[in-house]
């Protein structure tokens, strides 16, 4: 019998073809079976956007056989000259990895370079600021019901601030997620596919009950970051913060307001 041979694809082709498969479900996670997130999907995207930027711009040819430690330096360079943080060129790299691995298991190629320990994922510490109780408290006490879209946003990261979830599991709570009479929340978290369950303090009760048990779905990621800040700055957030950052391969130090610091994430930050 004659196995068929999986059709050859040069490197662009194959990983457009790989996020298809990816987002419509044909291609599952190695080792447990599941179906990627939207949230790798949409990785796999911008990696592939980077890659064409790069290749456009470096004349670089990128195919299976050319990702090599030369590619890799290349690579490294104009994410650099691009003014990349660290962490951003460790996601590219991370995936790129990811492409490899997957279109070597596919028989599209046999370089393995990509496995090199000189082929690595950079990566940095990042300082991220979080909020202590009393500042958690300001935001909470602050009259917002002239503005209901600040309400709604200020709502939720309290919320995030005592639950310690994710944003992307902040906006998928609906009432049967509340348990044991309003006294817990009980979900599954998008990211890890296991399930949570945080004791919900006064405030929380206080806040669902305003909104007749159902917290209020909020906007998109970085529209509730922008909120945030002005949010800050009314609860009077103006502490100096120094923070500094690796840029485009150069250490960075800038200070700020707290207020000007605030996202999302913060509130995860701050439980912890």
């Amino acid at each position: 019998k004659v196995v068929p041979q999986p059709e050859k694809l040069t490197f662009f082709p194959w990983v457009e073809k790989f996020i298809e498969e990816c987002a419509n479900g044909e291609r599952t996670i190695p080792r447990t079976g599941k179906r990627y997130s939207v949230s790798s999907t949409k990785n796999f995207t911008k990696t592939l956007n980077h890659l064409r930027a790069f290749q456009k711009k470096t004349k670089y040819p990128i195919d299976f056989d050319k990702i090599d430690l030369h590619f890799y330096q290349k690579l490294i360079k104009y994410l650099n000259d691009q003014g990349k943080a660290t962490n951003t060129k460790g996601g590219i790299i991370k995936y790129v990895k990811v492409f490899m691995r997957q279109s070597m298991k596919d028989k599209m190629h046999t370089n393995t370079i990509f496995q090199d320990e000189e082929f690595v994922k950079p990566m940095e510490e990042v300082e991220n600021i979080y909020l202590t109780l009393d500042e958690i408290q300001r935001i909470y006490s602050l009259d917002l019901s002239a503005r209901a879209g600040l309400d709604r946003v200020r709502d939720v990261f309290v919320i995030g601030c005592y639950t310690g979830l994710r944003f992307s599991d902040l906006n998928q709570l609906r009432a049967e997620n509340f348990i044991n009479e309003g006294q817990f929340v009980r979900v599954t978290m998008q990211k890890t596919d296991k399930p949570v369950f945080v004791p919900l303090n006064p405030q929380i009760r206080a806040i669902l009950a305003k909104y007749d048990g159902v917290p209020p779905r909020v906007l998109t990621n970085q529209r509730m970051n922008d909120y945030l800040k002005e949010i800050a700055q009314l609860a009077e957030l103006n502490e100096k913060v120094t923070m500094s950052q690796t840029k485009g391969g150069l250490k960075v130090n800038k200070t700020l307001n707290k207020c000007e610091l605030v996202t999302t994430h913060t509130a995860r930050r701050s439980f912890a």
